[in-house]
């Protein structure tokens, strides 16, 4: 066996209209259901305004070494999200202009990069969602090793094969697979509590801030004038 040299392209899937669903609200409203735990930080920046939602497909690399990438290319699915664990390694890009064209050929459905990607005003106007935690003008290694289809380490949270990813501009929430069915059903109560909200705002201007005042009241804060 060549060690961290692994090919694996044997994932579970899970129906595409529960993907679809989810793919329709915004990633906050759904990390905020998931405790505010599951979303990738602002480090990994959208290059474009493409909502992006569908499953992960995943690629180890080493720093600056992009061979494995164009075995994801040429290997994941229509619809799959292609989610790139290059370390955050920032001085050598591992995909551009000519890549993510072939991916948009292949109807992959987005690209996260945690490395470096270059061809940057190109990439902007692709049609395909777009991310990655830097860019750099250099080009990568192609020697390997590499993984395809492992649990990767996207600044700091696990990315699973299989995994549903939800990115807007605000960022992107990772949500497992085994969670998708009960987020859904939360995230339209969300959706509900927000509308009613905002209803509220714009035609009595009133936000409720009681729960602001209770907690103050519980902190044992000190009042001082004030209206």
């Amino acid at each position: 066996m060549n060690f961290r040299f692994k090919i694996n392209d044997d994932i579970a899937r899970i129906d595409k209209n529960l993907i679809d669903q989810l793919g329709c609200y915004p990633a906050a409203n759904i990390g905020d259901i998931l405790n505010r735990v599951a979303c990738i930080s602002n480090n990994v920046r959208p290059l474009n305004k493409h909502k992006l939602c569908g499953p992960a497909y995943t690629v180890k690399t080493v720093p600056g070494d992009n061979l494995m990438l164009y075995y994801a290319l040429d290997n994941a699915l229509p619809g799959d999200i292609i989610v790139i664990d290059g370390g955050g390694y920032d001085l050598r890009a591992l995909c551009g202009e000519i890549m993510i064209s072939y991916a948009v050929k292949k109807q992959i459905a987005g690209i996260i990069v945690y490395g470096a990607v270059r061809d940057v005003e190109a990439l902007k106007e692709m049609p395909i969602p777009i991310y990655s935690s830097h860019v750099s003008p250099n080009g990568p290694y192609k020697n390997g090793p590499g993984e395809i289809n492992v649990p990767i380490v996207v600044d700091g949270l696990v990315v699973n094969p299989g995994d549903i990813l939800v990115g807007d501009q605000d960022g992107i929430v990772i949500v497992k697979q085994e969670e998708v069915e009960e987020v859904l059903s939360e995230v339209k109560k969300v959706e509900e509590k927000e509308r009613r909200i905002m209803k509220d705002i714009e035609e009595n201007c009133h936000l409720d801030m009681e729960w602001m005042y209770e907690q103050l009241r519980k902190n044992n804060v000190s009042f001082k004038g004030g209206k």
